[in-house]
């Protein structure tokens, strides 16, 4: 008897219970109405977006691909120059910010003999600006990192400036992922200053040594006494100038 009880009075609460929400409904189906509309438009709004950034994600992707592909450089560096200055994907930034670095840089070897000093000095200064831009903005690729200290470093080794080389070729040694190939490229780099510098130096060197090992035959200050020897050293007084 006691268990019956207990499940009428269970029966019971969950009647009134389902009794005191349906009321509840009705007392505020209008407010319901509206949140369930409310949260409709949310979900529309939310996938609209979702897939305005993936068509607009898309379209960057192909741009990059096409700037990348493109066999004349001046679109390849605009289509490149775009995707970096331009808001977007992230990676797909950093990468073209990267990649316009690289381009100017190759800018300088071919343009060696055919732009002026001027325009060499602009390819130069824009850019150390990109891959500073890649060294200060995306840290989270530090593949990306280390290949920008390394360009800077080709930069300054071309420059003849072997000090700010060895900084970054070291720079990206640190940066670089485990593995990564720039390791190699960079340890090559150090091992070539060191080269580059002793050129450097018995260039300058050399000049100063010359003079000493050249024959003496050909020294300056000996062949105008071999050749013409002074009047009143050598030359006897006659007997007539002395009586004078």
């Amino acid at each position: 008897m006691k268990s019956q009880r207990r499940h009428e009075l269970q029966y019971n609460e969950l009647g009134q219970s389902l009794t005191n929400l349906i009321a509840w409904v009705k007392k505020y189906s209008n407010f319901l109405a509206w949140g369930a509309l409310l949260a409709a438009v949310v979900v529309l709004v939310v996938v609209f977006l979702n897939r305005s950034n993936e068509k607009k994600l898309a379209e960057r992707q192909n741009d990059f691909d096409h700037a990348v592909t493109a066999s004349d450089p001046d679109v390849r560096l605009n289509g490149l120059i775009k995707i970096a200055d331009e808001q977007g994907d992230k990676f797909l930034t950093a990468r073209a910010t990267q990649l316009v670095a690289d381009e100017y840089s190759s800018k300088i070897i071919s343009g060696q003999g055919k732009a002026t000093p001027e325009e060499l000095k602009q390819f130069s200064a824009k850019a150390k600006d990109y891959y500073h831009g890649v060294i200060n903005n995306f840290q989270e690729y530090p593949s990306m990192v280390a290949q920008a200290h390394f360009g800077l470093a080709k930069l300054a080794e071309n420059a003849g400036d072997f000090d700010t080389a060895s900084v970054e070729f070291r720079a990206a040694k640190d940066v670089s992922p485990a593995g990564y190939p720039i390791l190699a490229a960079a340890d090559e780099g150090l091992k070539g200053l060191a080269t580059l510098r002793q050129e450097v130096k018995f260039a300058t060197t050399a000049p100063a040594t010359q003079p000493s090992t050249a024959p003496a035959p050909t020294r300056p200050a000996s062949a105008p006494a071999e050749k013409h020897p002074a009047a009143g050293a050598t030359k006897p007084v006659s007997a007539t100038e002395h009586g004078k």
